[in-house]
């Protein structure tokens, strides 16, 4: 009988400490693919992505962030030099790029690969994708060729940023 009750104890001890913490369906919104509890900020703080090409021609960079786009131009071969310091383009602009927010998959933030696919092998150049989110930096070179065996959400959203890219650039 004591190790009945021993037993008992034991498991609801256990089953009063491992709770799995549970947020209200009612109280959380899906957003740029990632759970928020309501009344708690976006997670993404700002997304640049920019193309690098092969040869010559200069990367131009965009930056979203605060319902703002800057365009980085001419920007360095480094996009860690990048300083955004030119004042935003029209909210037309941003207007282009802003899904690109909305639809960032979490396929790519869970992704280990800082460079997806061969990016700049053949004379092709690089789409380059960074993100800040919850204050972690992450960034990606990618093959703009899609030519790579990433899931699929992930080589959609690259064509969708050349297509904004290539949109804003003419």
């Amino acid at each position: 009988m004591k190790k009945c009750l021993f037993i008992l104890l034991a498991v609801s001890v256990l089953f009063t400490f491992c709770k799995k913490e549970v947020i209200d369906p009612e109280n959380t919104v899906v957003t740029n693919n990632v759970e928020v509890e309501l009344g708690k900020s976006n997670p993404i703080e700002y997304l640049v992505f920019g193309y690098i090409p092969a040869w010559g021609n200069i990367p131009i960079y965009y930056k979203l962030e605060n319902q703002q786009i800057i365009k980085e131009d001419p920007g360095p071969s480094n996009p860690e030099l990048l300083t955004f310091q030119n004042p935003p383009l029209p909210n037309a602009e941003y207007q282009l790029a802003e899904d690109l927010l909305a639809n960032l998959p979490s396929e790519l933030l869970q992704t280990t690969n800082c460079k997806i696919g061969c990016a700049n092998c053949w004379d092709q150049g690089t789409i380059y994708i960074e993100v800040k989110v919850n204050g972690e930096v992450k960034s990606w070179r990618v093959d703009p060729d899609g030519r790579y065996e990433d899931p699929s959400e992930i080589v959609d959203y690259v064509f969708d940023v050349w297509d904004v890219w290539v949109a804003l650039y003419y």
